[in-house]
């Protein structure tokens, strides 16, 4: 088993972001292995993990267009740093 960690500090969250996360867990689930996903939040960052079982299904996770569409989201408006 693998684990990603991703830490961010927020900059302008919206309601698109609220909506996007759980459904692009749901995805990450569905379609490509994710095993668990956990997330924790305060007023200013978020720090989350998520297991794999294993490097093809993260690098598939990684290269889906949902999932980069969020990314570029976030490097332009929902994050500040990460």
């Amino acid at each position: 088993m693998y684990a990603v960690i991703f830490k961010a500090t927020f900059g302008e969250l919206d309601q698109e972001y609220e909506f996007l996360g759980p459904e692009l867990r749901q995805i990450a689930e569905a379609e490509y292995g994710c095993i668990e996903f956990v997330a924790v939040a305060t007023a200013s960052e978020e720090i989350s993990i998520s297991y794999w079982p294993d490097l093809e299904s993260i690098q598939a996770w990684k290269s889906d267009a949902r999932h980069q569409a969020a990314m570029a989201k976030g490097r332009a408006k929902w994050y500040r740093g990460f």
